[in-house]
């Protein structure tokens, strides 16, 4: 399975006084000089050694930042399996010098700090995770809460069990019966991520007619997960009940 965390150090480069776009004159001591990495043909996500890879943190390039609260911010991206940071740094507090920049490259995060941006900006979770189902790959919440670290860490989840650049969206996945507004997407292989954004039952139909095992698990929004065995013989369509409003994911898997 591939490394859902892929640090970034080599891309940075030290460099006196260097600024990424037209701002006013810095009383930083030193700034960061932003290589733009790789990207997949198709510019949807980071291109690694390892394959496709999601590109997923948070964007504060308008934002004034004060050296305690990037050092939260650094921390909890850390935590919660970010690897991307927009900023500015006309936007931070110049008292916060060299020092915590560092600590954001040692921590692996690849910062940007270009006028464009390398990621598309999403206001909350739900945005967030239709997004990604939807095929795009690098995301930056604009708003820092506690429930996009929580969509940071479930995502992290999911990836334990599938990979986000080879899911395709799949709206045969889900019945009719859809009240809750799920999006869904599949593999080649069959195997199928359901993203359920609140409580209520959602219809589900297996992508496939093979009667072999499958594993289905659930993952909270707070990236906790629980799993039962599906086995044979057992129906192509069932109804799944989520009783938390606050979303999470279903993935199910064939088991070879």
């Amino acid at each position: 399975m591939r490394r859902c965390f892929v640090p970034f150090l080599a891309l940075f480069v030290f460099a006196g006084l260097h600024c990424t776009g037209d701002p006013a004159a810095s009383n930083w001591p030193q700034e960061v000089a932003s290589a733009e990495p790789d990207w997949t043909s198709d510019s949807a996500y980071l291109a690694t050694p390892d394959g496709p890879a999601l590109l997923l943190g948070f964007d504060f390039y308008d934002t004034l930042i004060a050296p305690a609260r990037l050092r939260l911010i650094v921390d909890q991206l850390e935590a919660n399996g970010g690897n991307y940071l927009r900023v500015n740094p006309q936007q931070i507090d110049d008292s916060i010098g060299v020092e915590e920049v560092s600590r954001a490259v040692a921590h692996g995060l690849l910062l940007d700090t270009t006028q464009a941006g390398w990621a598309e900006p999403v206001e909350g979770p739900r945005s967030f995770h239709r997004s990604l189902l939807a095929g795009r790959g690098r995301l930056a919440f604009t708003s820092f809460t506690q429930a996009a670290l929580n969509g940071l860490r479930g995502v992290r989840t999911v990836e334990r069990h599938l990979d986000f650049p080879v899911l395709q969206p799949d709206s045969v996945v889900l019945g009719a019966a859809n009240p809750t507004g799920a999006r869904a997407a599949s593999d080649p292989a069959g195997n199928c991520l359901i993203f359920i954004p609140t409580a209520g039952n959602v219809t589900v139909r297996l992508p496939d007619r093979r009667q072999v095992p499958r594993r289905v698990t659930v993952v909270g929004h707070l990236g906790t997960q629980r799993s039962e065995v599906l086995r044979p013989p057992y129906d192509r369509s069932f109804t799944l009940l989520s009783n938390d409003a606050r979303g999470g994911w279903m993935i199910i898997e064939v088991i070879e």
